[in-house]
Parts: structure tokens; C-alpha cells; sequence
């Protein structure tokens, strides 16, 4: 019950029926990490996301912070939707309390309620503004979470710097 109050609690699951709620819970990880632990290494093959119950956790590069998260946030669905190599390590900075969500139970879900591949895409929507506001002012990446606002509309050279990456060698890019 406590789980499926939680899950309740979390945006990218509270529109989901308690019935579905209750079936997610029981393919949850229920996992207690000790402040100073590692999570998730940068590199690895994930195939889980993660959902802090209780407890903040910091996303890092090595010794480069890119950011906090707490409470009801969640970390590694972007390894979990794509199954890469995970871009950042995460570490407890507190005691912390995680569910864990594989990759399989997670995509049953989202085939069966739009509103889980709704709200993850909407997680992630708001941490690729905030890293492309973070482009424009310097020293914003260390606050980086999923509560952020969304950011104002981008200028045209960070549009042209985006193409520049994707235009393979001797091709102009195109405007």
C-alpha cells in the first residue's frame, strides 16, 4: 500500500489507475542506500530507472556536480528507454531510500497507459531545457532536477551549433 502511495505521489504515475498501480508496485525493487554510495556509474549499461522515495542523491561527471535530486524524483530513464551506456554517474548524498523499475515492466506500462510515456517525456523535455538554458548562462547545470521551469525560447546559434554536430564531415549544414 505504502508503495502505491507513492507511486501516486510521483507526476509521471498519478493519473494511472490504483489497480495498474498496485500490479507496478509488486515488480518494484524496494533498495536502502547508504550516504556516500554509488547508484549508478557513468558507462554501465542501464536497463532500470530509479524513483527516490526518501533521501537526495547527486548526479555527477567524476568530481564535476551536474545537479541534485530528492524526494519523489527520478533518475536513469534515459538508459532504460534506450538501454546505452549511462551518461552520469549517480551517488547518495544521504541516506536513501529507491524503487527500482526495470526496463521490461517499464515498457508494458507505458504500452498500456500513455500517461507513463507522457510524463517521462516531460521529465526529460524539462532537463534538456534547463542544459540548453544552462548553454546560455553559465553555472545553471548545478540545479538541474526535475522540478525545474521550463526555459525561454533558444537563440538561433544554439540551433546552428546543434547542426554543426550533426552535419557529418565536408557537408554544409543546412538552415
Amino acid at each position: 500500500i505504502e508503495k502505491v502511495i507513492t507511486l501516486k505521489s510521483i507526476s509521471i504515475f498519478a493519473e494511472i489507475p490504483e489497480e495498474v498501480l498496485v500490479t507496478l508496485a509488486a515488480n518494484l525493487k524496494e533498495i536502502d542506500v547508504e550516504a556516500g554510495q554509488t547508484i549508478v556509474k557513468k558507462g554501465e549499461i542501464g536497463r532500470s530507472m530509479y524513483i527516490l522515495v526518501t533521501g537526495q542523491v547527486r548526479i555527477h561527471d567524476g568530481d564535476k556536480t551536474l545537479g541534485h535530486l530528492g524526494d519523489k524524483d527520478i533518475f536513469g530513464e534515459l538508459a532504460t528507454l534506450d538501454a546505452e551506456p549511462r551518461t552520469a554517474s549517480v551517488t547518495a548524498v544521504e541516506d536513501t531510500t529507491l524503487f527500482m523499475l526495470n526496463q521490461d515492466i517499464l515498457y508494458e506500462l507505458m504500452a498500456d497507459h500513455v500517461e507513463v510515456a507522457r510524463g517521462i517525456i516531460q521529465v526529460l523535455t524539462r532537463r534538456v531545457r534547463t542544459l540548453i538554458q544552462g548553454a546560455e548562462q553559465p553555472g545553471i547545470l548545478a540545479n538541474i532536477d526535475s522540478k525545474t521551469q521550463p526555459a525561454r525560447p533558444q537563440k538561433d546559434i544554439l540551433l546552428d551549433g546543434i547542426l554543426d554536430k550533426l552535419a557529418e564531415p565536408g557537408q554544409e549544414k543546412k538552415k
